[in-house]
């Protein structure tokens, strides 16, 4: 039983106590009428207070129905947004991805602000780790492949054809691993007394973008 109805029970039964006070002359009319009335007025104000209350629990519930509707679509936007998005990072990760003869450092830089760009914008939207993963793995790759890339050409350069072929040959190719020819090239390049400040800024360069995918300037 609601608290209003509990005491709009115990005013009825005021009412009928005071009624049979003054039919038994046990109270004057003045004071019934008195009583009646406040009795009344208080019902009144209990009812319309209920009814205010109704009203804003009605106003309440059909805020966070509206609500609870609004996030719910959100919610669907959100996640028909994600795998749109998810779908346009792997059609740019596939073009980003393929070998290109005209890359260059400025296609880099690109490519590497959109990897930067496109994971504050992942983080934002609480995309799931792996997409994440893949976008910089992905756009490291290439970054990687070019140096690696740029790095063979400034080598060459630096030892002449051959020099740089008695570098190759000195392990069977299988072996050869990006992180080791970094490694023995420098310690090559150092022993023959060639290195030069390019190669050694080459080599720095692929180190530190292995380590914290942070490109240094050319």
């Amino acid at each position: 039983m609601s608290l209003t109805l509990y005491l709009l029970l115990i005013n009825a039964g005021l009412i009928a106590l005071f009624t049979t006070l003054l039919f038994k002359k046990r109270m004057r009319n003045v004071v019934f009428f008195s009583l009646t009335a406040l009795l009344i007025t208080f019902d009144f104000a209990v009812i319309s207070l209920d009814k205010i209350y109704l009203l804003h629990k009605a106003e309440d519930d059909r805020f966070l129905e509206k609500i609870a509707h609004y996030e719910a679509g959100i919610a669907q936007q959100l996640a028909l947004y994600r795998r749109l998005t998810s779908v346009q990072i792997e059609a740019t990760l596939t073009t980003i991805s393929q070998p290109s003869a005209s890359e260059t450092e400025q296609t880099i830089q690109q490519k590497i602000q959109w990897r930067d760009e496109m994971l504050d914008h992942l983080n934002v939207l609480g995309f799931d780790q792996s997409i994440k993963n893949s976008v910089q793995t992905r756009v490291n790759e290439v970054v990687h492949r070019f140096l690696m890339e740029s790095l063979n050409k400034l080598a060459l350069e630096v030892l002449g054809h051959r020099q740089y072929a008695k570098f190759v040959n000195s392990r069977p190719r299988e072996e050869w691993s990006d992180g080791l020819f970094v490694t023995e090239l420098e310690v090559f390049t150092k022993q023959a007394g060639v290195m030069t400040a390019p190669l050694e800024r080459m080599l720095n360069r692929i180190r530190t973008f292995d380590q914290s995918g942070t490109l240094l300037p050319k």
